[in-house]
């Protein structure tokens, strides 16, 4: 949250004018899953939400309602929670692919294309698959691997023990 409000150009102090508070709380006023409840001033801003989505689902409202040209934050009352369990996308990693799905709320992502992509399973591409799966999911996030090269078009026979095995090793991210 912060990096992405410094982005917007705003300042993060210890004596700032304006405060960002969070509740995570079971009796927060939206009860429904990644539900939140936004109030902001022109003093600060309250996020209260039952569970760990609802507080980022909340914070991502707060960076959307913020005006960079006069650094501030619109006052509003919101109340919000989505509609759908899953929200997401198929595609492919690129960079800030992660940031890219928080702030379109979207919680489930499957990347085709990634790196391991094409069975190149070299040290260093098992480490960024590792890396990008702990990205989604330490923001709560759901992200799967569409191995296409795998699933759609196999070039491994399918019976062998070995064959299950490799295969339960590539999908276990």
């Amino acid at each position: 949250f912060e990096k992405k409000m410094r982005k917007h150009g705003f300042a993060f102090t210890a004596d700032a004018p304006y405060a960002v508070e969070v509740v995570k709380r079971p009796d927060a006023p939206v009860a429904r899953s990644e539900g939140y409840s936004l109030v902001t001033t022109a003093k600060g801003a309250r996020i209260e939400a039952r569970d760990a989505q609802g507080v980022l689902w909340g914070l991502v409202t707060l960076i959307q309602i913020a005006d960079p040209a006069k650094k501030a934050v619109r006052c509003a009352k919101i109340r919000d929670w989505p509609d759908l369990a899953r929200r997401g996308y198929l595609g492919a990693y690129w960079t800030d692919c992660a940031e890219f799905t928080v702030m379109f709320k979207m919680n489930t992502v499957v990347h085709q294309r990634h790196p391991e992509f094409l069975g190149q399973f070299t040290p260093l591409r098992v480490f960024l698959n590792e890396s990008l799966a702990h990205e989604f999911r330490d923001l709560g996030l759901t992200l799967y691997y569409g191995l296409n090269w795998l699933s759609m078009d196999p070039q491994l026979p399918m019976k062998p023990p070995r064959t299950t095995e490799f295969r339960s090793s590539v999908f276990k991210h």
